[in-house]
């Protein structure tokens, strides 16, 4: 690759993140520590544009920086950029100031937000960004703030970690981070989410408008999800040029995947190490290289078929590595592993041959030398020898390793490293005070031998026991030489530490000669003028490299006595190779010899320090690599390597190249794994390659394969490259046999941190041991001083008069301080104890009350007495107080639904006392009417009328009675419930079409009342069975007393017949009596008693008798002896009784003496009674005794069936309590929709009541028109016998009854209604005026036009009482009539309240039904969660119903476990049905009967029917001449019609004269707020005009003082372009609106205006100007337009 532009002074150290722009032309660049600068390149001039600081804050006076991870342009202007990094995201625009184009940057505000760092963003085209956090969620920015923060459902995070990549890809978002998942995210939900502040948002996230800040969630769910693998942590991707669907992505853990995103397929593509790769070595004997790196992984390598063979991982990161030579592992298959927790593995794998392909990787040892990383590993070449290195201890750790004689081993094969074959033993570790840097051992035996001639010398056998010669390197670069010596010479018992003169540690140095003045001023010269040469050194690489070969001969010799050393390499004969740093900080690879200091030979020259170098195995190659990332590979002789003819002290580089015929850099292609290298073999070519990187690609180690056909480099940058040296071929590895690498588990890796190193591990030991001799110096001494104590209490026995306490006595005041003191010393003693017994105390305390408190019966053990049975308690603990006062709750209140219920049925019986009271009322005012009814004459007619209406009556109440054409028996539908009830089938959970009933819904609380009862119940066996258990032990005791009397009893016959002289029992006699066993009281274990008290002292005792004193403290008393315990004793105690009165009954035996015949009779029979007693005892004995055994085993088998019932009941607590965990997940939304549920119901409740005292209102105000209407028949018939058959005033009369007058009171309260109603001007007024005097007119003019004032003068010829009278009348049928009219009105509302109830009622019925049906959704779907769990049910063979093919299923996941009654019940069911269905046949064809003698019995009465109507026309025919309709003649004298019609009128125009006002108030304020939002928008106008004039002046004149400074940016962002139109359409929507609501207000009023709605002239006149690019609307003189604060407000900031 070649460089294209080379870009400076963006940073000061490095570039932590490059963007370019969309059109290419622009780079943006982001430094690192200690700038964070922010550039912007004109890269392809090599041109600065802007420059400022990424992030830069102060804290107080300090400044605080924070990393800075990306920029990036902005997709659709490249004047705004974004940076985002720790704990911050800043929005960048470039914009023109006063000096010119800067970038001006503002912070992005977090909000409620959680404050994050942010390592990842995108852009979207509008000017959003989104970015990642470190919870998971997305943050969508917008102007600097967080719009909202994006998560899943449920505020779910969209990741499980740190979110490390989002991409935009076409139209949708890809984000991936630490949890291994790739999520796509729909753009278009993720550009227009938002979440408003009192509802929820699209994604349904509510947002709490009270309380606390909090942060706005938009809830959504992806697209897509990719699973890249379950520990994999996604560090990037980057998505293929060619196939659209194809991404490459990068983890944290060296693994590189491809993800197939349309076949959804993920590959793992490469492998390798995440971090620095601080070793890699290749094997000695095979074509691998293993390589280990600082994340812990361990990689081995098949480089001919580059692949990776095997990747191990380890708990902490690798530090050094190296491979045992083929003396130890002849298969070149082992390593030594360096960790940096200071563990040394040594790790044997499989070698890779046809036979085993695959390789396998066993621990062989495992050490921990070292408490810090350790930095080097080094082994002798004979592998004899293996030194570790700490990085900070300043120490290195020195094994020995051994060879083992293995015996029977097949000798044709070669032997794996195992430990049977090789040893390795810690000899010890040395620190020094510089640290320890590195170490190599010389390949002789000692330095006795490297002393003397290059030949070899002949091995003594005692060579290998003089130790190894090593050359140790400092920290500071100084060289010491060092003897390790052999593990036999060194002492280790107590300590691996050795000093430095067990290893005659000496320092080494160089020595220089002596430098002359002149000389010394030349070399300054030189360096001046090699200065110079490189600060004017910009030229290409080769003049570079010619310039440096020539300063270099110039400068001379650089060494210097002070050169630090990096590495050295030991060779045989006395010589090593070291790398070094000269003056001129220049890496040199150097010959010396330990005995010549003098001299040396230059081998390699690097710009840079070295880090490591090796020689090849064959001696051809050196390879060494810099700090600076480069590598160098040498061919040498083996010549090079002897200094025997070298006398020319230390060679420069100008003696170096004359030395070396020619000298030639190889130049490879660095992209290239394979490096192909020239064919040049000529000696001394060298090649020098930079793979790694020059910052932080420091090379950390070098190799080269056994056949030197390839050779290697690894890095801290995490590179691992392979070369290939063409002109060496490839050998093939030697084939040797092996057998496969046999598993060896005893092994044990150290993985605990705070593991002992080896020697703390040894310390630790040592102090065991000094304290075992501290306690065997104490005895010593507590034997001397019993031994001396002997000795005086000897002399006072043989002397004691001369040897007195008063002769003895030296001091007299000592005996009274002893005793002063000794007392003052028993009470701080005292003192002492008792804090010591207080302190320990508390924590008995503590674990009495945590564990023995709790437990209500502990474990109680009863054993048979003769047999081997035994039975115990069931372990108990005491169920808290909460539990028990939750069970009582529980158990008190069924359901929570019950309790909702109850709540619901209180709130019915409520209602229903309401509505009786309320109905109690209408009650009583009815009858109070009914009673004024009954009060009035009845006639032939009401009785008539009543008999009529008690029919119809009855025929309602018949109608009412019919059922409806839907209706069902209440006995048939009881009937189906009972049978469904009683069906007797099952249905199974687990079907689809299963469905709860409501007598098993489940909730948490009714399953945590199942657990509550099931503890209970489980307790309670339990303990019923403590109890007889307990029962036992009291009637062991009990049986135990008994036997103790009867033995006292069988004493006293024994002691009778000894005395008798009958000898048979008393030599069989023994006194037996059983023991209760410890386990019987367990609460007596920590019960002290003073038999316990008195065995402990005896204890004591018997030390202190077996010690000989103990007067002197710890040091008295002799040797231990063994405690006896109070049982011990016990048992001692019995055996002594035991042998006591067996003694005693032997002492009571008399002599026998001469007796007669009767006497001896008399004692044969005494005898006999005595036997037979002794005998019955102890048979009563042996009863008790096996009853009680009896009773031991049968409760036993209890115990035994019992406790499988107990395993049964916790599965099914178990059971039960996974259930209850997962309904309480189900809990707040079952919570929910019961209370939803009693909602709806306490509304139906309500909405009930209602609609039936709506009805009983409407039946009332229906009684009350009837009884109007019954109140003017009566004032009908009482004007009828007024006015009498023949009067001739009767037609005038009649005119004057039924004339309707205006009622001045009526009409007064009606004006003043109406008066109230209009309150907006006297014009209208006047006009309802009109209009109701004209009503008036018209209505008078209705009664009679031409003789209206004559109606109301009464006739001379009429008698004036009379016309009084029919006045009277007029008045109260004008009363009733308005009552009724009233009623009537009353009655027309009525029935729209009962039809909007009845409406309200059906809504809340389908809600109601809505709420159920989604109730028993839920409940379903619990069901169906609930059978997802395992339910655990023990069978045995005999249970098992089914087969496959006559055999035992192999699986019985298709099998039903059913119960056998309920199998028996559905056999029966079966025999029932058929029954059943019997019985129901015979019922139905009874019932067919009985319906075809009702329809026969229905037609005969339709036939009366007939003949009955026939009848009823016949008679009104004869009488009336045609048809009558009862219930019309009944009404008539009343015209209804005309004041119907009037009525309906007046209510019309008053309704329409309402409407009218309301529409012109409405109008008067639409102009009142029209003409202020006008005056607000005309002056706001003028101040944008005012103010963009102001801002082109601006402009303006900056243009014309900076116009040479720097170029402007001048582009309009897309937003303002935007904003502008937007301006536009909203100038122009006003105008249409103004139009539109003109004509709105036209058709709203039903009359004409009498005042023309005043507008101003030039409403519709606009004239738009241009200023500044923006369009602003202004008006001639005045605006009339409508606009909202909204609108205002926005116009306002766009002209900002």
């Amino acid at each position: 690759m070649k460089p294209i532009r080379i870009l400076r002074g963006g940073t000061t150290r490095a570039y932590s993140d490059l963007a370019f722009n969309s059109k290419g032309d622009k780079l943006a660049s982001v430094g690192s520590d200690p700038d964070y600068m922010l550039t912007v390149w004109n890269w392809k001039a090599q041109e600065i544009i802007l420059k400022s600081k990424a992030f830069s804050q102060k804290w107080g006076q300090m400044p605080v920086m924070q990393d800075v991870y990306k920029v990036a342009f902005a997709p659709e202007n490249d004047g705004i950029l974004t940076t985002s990094g720790m704990g911050h995201i800043k929005f960048w625009q470039m914009s023109a100031t006063f000096t010119g184009l800067k970038l001006q940057g503002y912070l992005g505000k977090f909000g409620a937000s959680e404050l994050t760092d942010i390592g990842a963003f995108i852009q979207f085209p509008d000017g959003k960004v989104l970015s990642s956090t470190e919870t998971g969620n997305m943050l969508l920015w917008d102007g600097g703030m967080i719009k909202c923060e994006i998560a899943m459902k449920g505020k779910l995070p969209c990741h499980n970690g740190r979110i490390e990549v989002v991409l935009l890809v076409d139209s949708e978002v890809y984000t991936a981070g630490e949890d291994g998942y790739v999520r796509v995210w729909d753009l278009e939900i993720l550009d227009n989410a938002d979440v408003s502040s009192d509802a929820t948002g699209p994604g349904g996230a509510p947002v709490s408008s009270s309380g606390p800040a909090q942060a706005r969630v938009f809830e959504m769910e992806f697209l897509e999800e990719f699973e890249i693998g379950k520990d994999v942590k996604v560090k990037s991707i980057v998505r293929s040029l060619e196939n659209s669907a194809l991404f490459l992505i990068l983890d944290g853990e060296g693994n590189l995947f491809k993800l197939e995103t349309k076949q959804r397929f993920v590959d793992k593509m490469l492998s390798f190490h995440s971090g620095a790769v601080l070793g890699a070595s290749f094997s000695p004997t095979a074509h691998s290289l293993i390589s280990i790196g600082a994340d812990g992984g361990l990689h081995l390598y098949d480089y001919l078929n580059k692949s990776l063979v095997l990747r191990e991982k380890y708990p902490a990161g690798g530090s050094a590595l190296e491979f045992l030579p083929k003396t130890i592992d002849p298969l070149g298959c082992t390593v030594a592993a360096g960790f940096s927790d200071g563990v040394l593995r040594i790790i044997s794998y499989q070698p890779l041959s046809p036979n085993f392909p695959s390789s396998v990787v066993q621990l062989q040892y495992a050490f921990k030398p070292h408490k810090c990383q350790i930095s080097h590993i080094e082994i002798s070449p004979d592998g004899t020898y293996m030194a570790t290195c700490g990085l900070t201890d300043h120490t290195v750790f020195f094994f020995k390793i051994d060879k083992n004689s293995v015996d029977s081993v097949d000798t044709s094969k070669a032997l794996f490293f195992s430990k049977k074959t090789i040893s390795i033993t810690p000899i010890g570790f040395i620190e020094h005070e510089e640290g320890i840097a590195s170490i190599s051992f010389s390949a002789d035996s000692s330095s006795d031998q490297l002393e003397g001639d290059e030949e070899e010398a002949d091995e003594d056998e005692n060579s290998e026991e003089e130790g190894k010669f090593a050359l140790i390197v400092s920290e500071s670069g100084s060289i010491f030489t060092a003897v390790v010596p052999h593990p036999s010479k060194v002492n280790t018992q107590l300590t691996f530490q050795l000093s430095l003169s067990d290893l005659n540690i000496e320092p080494w140095r160089i020595v220089l000669p002596e430098v002359k003045q002149e000389n010394a001023v030349a070399s300054k010269e030189v360096g001046a003028e090699t200065t110079n040469i490189s600060e004017n050194a910009d030229g290409a690489t080769e003049k570079t490299e010619r310039v440096g070969s020539a300063i270099r001969k110039a400068r001379g010799l650089g060494l210097t006595s002070s050169s630090p050393v990096s590495k050295v390499l030991c060779l045989s004969g006395g010589t090593f190779v070291m790398a070094i740093l000269n003056k001129f900080c220049e890496g040199e690879i150097r010959l010396c010899k330990i005995d010549s200091p003098e001299i040396s030979r230059l081998l390699m020259v690097a710009n840079s320090k070295f880090t490591n170098f090796k020689i090849s195995a064959s001696g051809n190659f050196i390879i060494a690599g810099t700090v600076n990332g480069a590598t160098c590979l040498r061919k040498i002789r083996k010549e090079d390597l002897i200094l025997t003819n070298w006398t020319s002290g230390h060679e420069d580089y100008e003696h170096f190249s004359a030395s070396i015929e020619e000298t030639q850099r190889i130049k490879t292609d660095e992209s290239d794994i394979i490096a192909d290298v020239s064919q040049d073999e000529r000696i001394g070519s060298l090649w020098m390659g930079h793979v790694h990187d020059c910052d932080r690609g420091k090379v950390t180690s070098v190799s080269i394969s056994f056949d030197d056909a390839f050779f290697s480099s690894s890095g801290e940058d995490g590179g691992v490259f392979l070369f290939r040296y063409t002109c060496n071929e490839v050998e093939k590895q030697p084939e040797i046999e092996f057998e496969k690498l046999a598993e060896d588990a005893s092994t044990l890796d150290i993985v605990d941190k705070s593991t002992y190193t080896i020697q703390d591990s040894k310390i630790k030991s040592e102090r065991d041991r000094e304290i075992a001799e501290a306690e065997n110096t104490k005895q010593k001494t507590r034997d001397t001083i019993s031994k001396l104590r002997e000795d005086y209490l000897k002399i006072l026995k043989e002397s004691p008069q001369e040897h007195s306490q008063e002769n003895l006595s030296v001091d007299p005041d000592l005996s009274n301080d002893i005793e002063n003191e000794t007392i003052q010393q028993i009470i701080n003693v005292q003192k002492e104890l008792e804090w010591i017994s207080e302190k320990e105390s508390i924590g008995p305390n503590k674990l009495r009350k945590k564990f023995l408190e709790i437990v209500q019966t502990p474990h109680i053990e009863i054993k048979s007495v003769k047999a081997a049975s035994s039975v115990c308690t069931f372990r108990t603990t005491r169920l808290p107080e909460k539990s028990d006062l939750g069970i009582t709750l529980l158990l008190n209140n069924d359901a929570p639904v019950s309790n909702r219920t109850q709540s619901l049925k209180a709130v019915e019986s409520k209602q229903v006392n309401e509505e009786q009271e309320k109905g109690g009322k209408y009650k009583s005012a009815s009858t109070k009417k009914n009673n004024k009814q009954e009060s009035d004459t009845v006639s032939k007619l009401e009785a008539r009328k009543a008999l009529r209406k008690e029919r119809a009556q009855k025929w309602h109440l018949l109608m009412d009675e019919k059922p409806d054409e839907n209706y069902e028996d209440h006995q048939d539908v009881a009937a189906i419930k009972y049978a469904e009830l009683h069906m007797g089938d099952y249905k199974l959970k687990t079907s689809e079409k299963y469905v709860v009933p409501e007598s098993e819904h489940v909730d948490a609380d009714k399953k945590k009342k199942q657990i509550s009862m099931l503890k209970n119940s489980i307790n309670g066996i339990k303990e019923q069975f403590n109890m007889q258990v307990v029962s036992l032990r009291d009637k062991k005791r009990d049986m135990i007393r008994y036997i103790e009397e009867k033995n006292r009893e069988l004493l006293q016959l024994y002691k009778e017949l000894s005395k008798l002289g009958d000898t048979k029992f008393i030599e069989n006699y023994e006194s037996w009596i059983p023991e209760m066993d410890k386990n019987c009281y367990p609460e007596e274990k920590f019960v002290v008693s003073e038999a316990d008290v008195q065995s402990l002292k005896i204890e004591e005792s018997l030390q202190n008798s077996k010690g000989h004193g103990g007067d002197f403290g710890d040091f008295g008393g002799g040797s231990k002896i063994t405690p006896l315990n109070a049982v011990d004793l016990a048992v001692v105690s019995k055996k002594e009784n035991r042998a006591r009165s067996k003694t005693e009954i032997s002492e009571m035996q008399y002599p026998v003496t001469g007796k007669s015949s009767l006497e001896l009779m008399e004692e044969e029979i005494l005898k006999k009674i005595l036997r037979s007693k002794c005998q019955s005892i102890l048979t009563k004995v042996d009863i008790l005794v096996q009853e009680f055994d009896s009773s031991v085993d049968k409760l036993m088998h209890e115990r035994i069936a019992l406790a499988a019932d107990m395993k049964l009941a916790d599965m099914k607590l178990l059971l039960l309590y996974r259930e209850w965990v997962h309904l309480k997940e189900f809990e707040k939304h079952d919570n929910f929709l019961v209370e939803k549920l009693s909602s709806k119901q306490s509304e139906k409740i309500e909405i009930s009541g209602k609609l039936k005292e709506c009805q009983e209102r409407l039946n009332l105000k229906k009684t009350e028109v009837e009884l109007i209407i019954n109140q003017e028949k009566a004032l009908q018939e009482e004007f009828l016998k007024t006015v009498s058959e023949n009067n001739k005033f009767e037609d005038f009369l009649a005119k004057v009854f039924k004339k309707k007058i205006k009622r001045s009171k009526q009409f007064q309260k009606k004006n003043q209604a109406e008066g109230d109603e209009a309150e907006d001007g006297q014009e209208d007024c006047s006009d309802e005026d009109e209009d109701d005097t004209d009503d008036d007119e018209g209505f008078e003019d209705d009664g009679n036009e031409s003789n209206d004032e004559q109606l109301d003068i009464c006739p001379s010829e009429l008698d004036q009482s009379v016309f009084n009278k029919i006045l009277d009348l007029r008045e109260n049928k004008l009363d009733l009539d308005d009552c009724l009219i009233e009623i009537q009105k009353a009655i027309e509302g009525l029935k729209k309240e009962n039809d909007a109830l009845i409406k309200k009622e059906k809504v809340i019925d389908s809600a109601l039904q809505n709420s159920e049906s989604e109730i028993q959704e839920f409940q379903t779907q619990k069901q169906r969660k609930l059978n997802e769990l395992d339910v655990l049910v023990p069978l045995r063979q005999h249970q098992i119903f089914f087969f496959e093919n006559n055999a035992f299923p192999t699986s019985l996941g298709q099998a039903l476990v059913f119960v056998n009654n309920g199998l028996h019940k559905l056999k029966n069911r079966i025999k029932e049905l058929q029954q059943e269905k019997s019985d129901i046949r015979k019922s139905h064809k009874e019932l067919k009967k009985m319906h075809i003698s009702l329809v026969k019995s229905r037609k005969e009465k339709q036939t009366k029917l007939s003949e009955f109507e026939g009848r009823a026309v016949d008679v009104q025919m004869l009488k009336f001449g045609q048809t009558i309709d009862l219930e019309k003649l009944e009404q008539m004298g009343i015209n209804r019609n005309a004041e119907e019609l009037q009525e309906k009128l007046q209510r019309e125009d008053q309704k329409r004269l309402k409407e009218i006002e309301t529409f012109e108030r409405e109008t008067r304020k639409q102009k009142d707020i029209l003409i202020d939002m006008t005056r607000q928008n005309t002056i706001l106008l003028e101040n944008v005009v005012s103010l963009t004039e102001a801002h082109h002046s601006l402009e303006a004149s900056l243009n014309q003082s900076q116009a040479t400074v720097n170029a402007e940016y001048t582009g309009l962002h897309k937003k303002d372009i935007l904003e502008r139109n937007k301006l536009i359409e909203l100038v122009q929507n006003q105008a249409n609106e103004i139009d539109q609501l003109k004509k709105e207000i036209e058709l709203l009023i039903r009359k004409p205006l009498k005042h023309p709605l005043t507008l101003p002239q030039n409403a519709s006149k606009m004239s738009f100007h241009r200023a500044s690019g923006v369009k602003v609307m202004q008006p001639d003189s005045q605006l009339a337009e409508k606009q909202s604060n909204n609108d205002l407000e926005e116009v306002e900031s766009n002209a900002n």
